[in-house]
């Protein structure tokens, strides 16, 4: 059960609970003044735990148009049934997608992505201020 399950639940049954004190205190004879108090104590109590909403489904939505992919950032290899693969590119060497990409092609594009591009600007201008000095 999830949380919001447990507070309705709880608040279902405190709501009970002071509606039958409601009904018990005007069944017994007790003076309107007195009375008044305690009904509006109950209702100030009532009022004081709201229901908890419960959360709607997604609805999803199945007429929606589909994404377009240009054709140059689509990979270009072919699937079992002979078809050619629309997925989006993500190797621009392979030019094909992360499904079709050999786990030594995998390897390779996550290490090319994992590189400091600074390093190369760095080391020349290590070798400049070398120079100078």
């Amino acid at each position: 059960m999830t949380k919001n399950n447990i507070e309705l639940g709880l608040g279902i049954i405190k709501n009970t609970i002071l509606d039958n004190l409601e009904k018990s205190f005007r069944n017994l004879d007790l003076s309107d003044d007195v009375l008044a108090a305690i009904l509006e104590t109950i209702d100030k109590e009532k009022a004081a735990d709201e229901y908890p909403k419960k959360s709607r489904k997604k609805v999803i939505n199945l007429d929606r148009p589909k994404r377009e992919i240009a054709p140059e950032n689509q990979c270009q290899r072919v699937m079992k049934n002979g078809q050619r693969c629309h997925g989006i590119k993500t190797n621009n060497v392979t030019k094909s997608c992360w499904g079709h990409m050999t786990p030594t092609e995998k390897e390779e594009h996550r290490m090319s992505k994992n590189k400091p591009s600074g390093k190369k600007y760095s080391l020349q201008r290590k070798l400049e201020d070398e120079a100078d000095e």
